[in-house]
C-alpha cells in the first residue's frame, strides 16, 4: 500500500501544478502569436478596404470634388464651364450633380445636372449646416472651398454614407490602448479556454491512468469515462475481463491437475513405503522402493507449491493475518527438523541475534512457516550429498526497495552453491515472482535488474559480485520454483527475498519482513 501510494504521488507530481502551468504558458504563447498575427492580417485587410486599396477603380468623393474644381474655369464673360468634357460625361452617367455657390451673394453661379427642386440660393448659415450634416436632402454632399465660393458636389443617394462626428483628441489618443486591451482580453479568453480544455482532458485521463496501474497489478478494472476517452475506457474494461477470464481458467486448470495427481501419487508413495519396510524383500529392492517414495514425496511437495503459488498469484487464498512471534515460530520449525525431520547427511543450526528482541510481524503464520520450510528444502534438494544448514533470525534497518525496519530470516548452507551468473538469474526470477504477486504490499517495478548477489544484511558474509544478466537462460527450470513461492509469500507480507553467494561457498537466502 505504501509503495502504491508513493507511485501515485510521483505520478501526480509529474502532472503537478508547476508542470501543468508551464505547459499551458507555452501553449498560451504559441496561441497568442497566432492570434496577434491573425489580428494584424485582419486589420490590414480592413484598412485596405476602408481606404480603397483593394479596389483600383474606387475614387473617393474628395478626389472627385478636387477634379471638378480643377476642371471648372471662368470665362472672360464671367461664366463658368467644365473644361474636362469626359469628367462631366462620367459624372452625368453616374448621377452626380454639382453647384458653385458664391461667397458674396450666396447664389449659384454655376451648376451641372442640378435637379429642378434644388435650391439656387444659400445663406452662410445654411451652407454651414449642409457642410456639417454632409447631406443635401437624402443625398451625400461633398464641399470644396474656392476663392470665389464653395463648390458642392452631390452624389446619388445610396452611393456613399457620410459620417460626421466630432471626437475629442484625448479619445483618439486612447484608441491604441483600447485596441491593446481588446487583444489582451481575447488572448486571456483563449488561454482560459485552453486551460479548461486540458483540465477536462486530464480529468478523463486520471481514471484511465489508475485503471492501467490496477491492470498491471492484475486487478479487475471498471472505467467509466465519456467523450473522446470513452473508447479507451471501454477497451480497458474488455481487456480486464479477458485477463480475468484467462486467470480463472488457468487457476482452475492447475487446481484440477493437482487434484488428479494426488490420488495416483498417494498410491505410489504408499506402496513404495510399504515395500521399503518389507523385510521379506532384498536390501536393494527396499532401497529402490525408498528412493521411489522419496521422489514421490518430492513430487507431492512440488504440486503443493504449485497450488499455493497459484492461489497467491490469483488472489484466491486470503491471508489469515495475526501477530506472529518469529522467534517462537522458527524455534518450533527447527525443533521439528531436529526431532527427526532431517534426512541422513543434513544438519540444521538455529541462531537468533540479540538485536531481534521480541520481533513480531503481522501475517499468515501457516504461509510464513511454509516459506521457511521451502527455503530449507531448497538447500536439501540441491545438495543431495548432504550439507550443513544454518537458520538465523536477525534485524535490519531496511534495504533499498524496503527502507523500513525488518526482521531477516536467513537460511544458509555450505553446499555446492550457485555460480555468479546463475545467482543473478535466480535473483531475477525471484524478483519477477514478487512483481507478479497480486497480494504484494510493496512492488519492485522501479528496481533495476540485479547485477549479481545483492548486498547482504548485517552479519552475513560479503556477496560475490557477478556480471549483468537479463533473462533466465542458463538456470535449471526446476531451480527456483520453491524459492519463487517463498518470494510470493514474502511479497504478500510486504517483504522481499534476496539470495547471496557467501565468499566461503554455499548458498544463502534471506527473507526480509517489515516489523510491526
Amino acid at each position: 500500500m505504501a509503495r502504491r501510494s508513493a507511485r501515485r504521488l510521483r505520478r501526480r507530481k509529474s502532472f503537478g501544478f508547476p508542470a501543468f502551468i508551464t505547459g499551458q504558458l507555452a501553449m498560451f504563447f504559441m496561441t497568442g502569436v497566432i492570434i496577434v498575427a491573425a489580428d494584424f492580417m485582419v486589420l490590414s485587410v480592413v484598412v485596405a478596404v476602408a481606404t480603397g486599396g483593394t479596389s483600383p477603380s474606387y475614387e473617393s468623393p474628395t478626389e472627385i470634388a478636387g477634379r471638378v474644381d480643377d476642371a471648372l474655369v471662368r470665362g472672360e464673360d464671367g461664366s463658368y464651364s467644365l473644361a474636362d468634357y469626359d469628367l462631366g460625361q462620367n459624372l452625368t452617367e453616374r448621377g452626380f450633380w454639382a453647384m458653385l455657390v458664391s461667397d458674396e451673394t450666396g447664389d449659384a453661379v454655376w451648376e451641372m445636372n442640378a435637379p429642378d427642386d434644388a435650391e439656387r440660393s444659400y445663406s452662410l448659415g445654411s451652407m454651414a449646416r449642409l457642410a456639417r450634416s454632409g447631406y443635401v436632402g437624402s443625398s451625400p454632399a461633398f464641399f470644396w472651398q474656392r476663392d470665389e465660393g464653395v463648390l458642392m458636389v452631390v452624389a446619388p443617394s445610396g452611393d456613399y454614407v457620410n459620417i460626421v462626428q466630432a471626437v475629442p483628441a484625448s479619445d483618439i489618443a486612447r484608441i491604441p490602448l483600447c485596441i491593446l486591451m481588446v487583444v489582451l482580453l481575447d488572448v486571456a479568453i483563449m488561454f482560459v479556454y485552453v486551460v479548461l480544455s486540458h483540465l477536462s482532458t486530464q480529468r478523463s485521463i486520471g481514471p484511465i491512468s489508475e485503471a492501467l496501474e490496477d491492470l498491471s497489478e492484475g486487478k479487475p478494472v471498471s472505467v467509466n469515462v465519456g467523450g473522446r476517452m470513452g473508447v479507451i475506457g471501454q477497451t480497458l474494461n474488455e481487456v480486464s475481463a479477458i485477463i480475468r477470464e484467462k486467470d480463472r481458467a488457468r487457476e482452475s486448470w492447475i487446481r484440477g491437475v493437482s487434484h488428479d495427481i494426488r490420488t495416483p501419487l498417494s498410491v505410489i508413495t504408499g506402496r513404495a513405503d510399504k515395500l521399503s519396510n518389507d523385510a521379506r524383500l532384498p536390501e536393494d529392492a527396499r532401497t529402490e522402493a525408498a528412493l521411489v517414495r522419496t521422489q514421490g514425496l518430492r513430487i507431492k511437495d512440488l504440486v503443493n507449491d504449485l497450488n499455493a503459488a497459484a492461489r497467491l498469484e490469483y488472489d484466491t487464498q486470503p491471508l489469515n493475518k495475526e501477530g506472529i512471534a518469529l522467534l517462537s515460530m522458527l524455534r518450533e520449525l527447527a525443533s521439528e527438523y531436529l526431532n527427526g525431520g532431517l534426512p541422513s547427511g543434513y544438519d540444521l543450526d538455529f541462531q537468533a541475534s540479540p538485536a531481534v528482541g521480541r520481533a513480531a510481524v503481522t501475517g499468515d503464520v501457516r504461509l510464513l512457516y511454509r516459506a521457511v520450510q521451502n527455503a530449507v528444502q531448497n538447500s536439501m534438494n540441491h545438495n543431495p550429498q548432504g550439507c550443513r544448514m544454518t537458520l538465523t533470525l536477525d534485524r535490519s534497518e531496511g534495504i533499498d526497495d524496503l527502507p523500513v525496519p525488518c526482521a531477516v530470516v536467513a537460511i544458509s548452507d555450505d553446499g555446492v552453491g550457485v555460480d555468479g551468473e546463475k545467482l543473478s538469474l535466480l535473483q531475477q526470477k525471484i524478483d519477477d515472482a514478487q512483481k507478479s504477486s497480486k497480494l504484494a504490499v510493496r512492488r519492485l517495478t522501479e528496481s533495476p535488474l540485479p547485477v549479481g548477489a545483492p548486498e547482504p544484511p548485517p552479519g552475513f558474509v560479503r556477496a560475490q559480485r557477478v556480471s549483468e544478466a537479463g533473462d533466465h537462460k542458463g538456470v535449471d527450470p526446476e531451480h527456483g520454483l520453491g524459492l519463487q513461492l517463498v518470494a510470493r509469500i514474502a511479497a504478500a507480507h510486504g517483504g522481499q527475498v534476496r539470495v547471496y553467494a557467501p565468499a566461503a561457498g554455499g548458498f544463502s537466502i534471506a527473507i526480509f519482513l517489515p516489523l510491526d
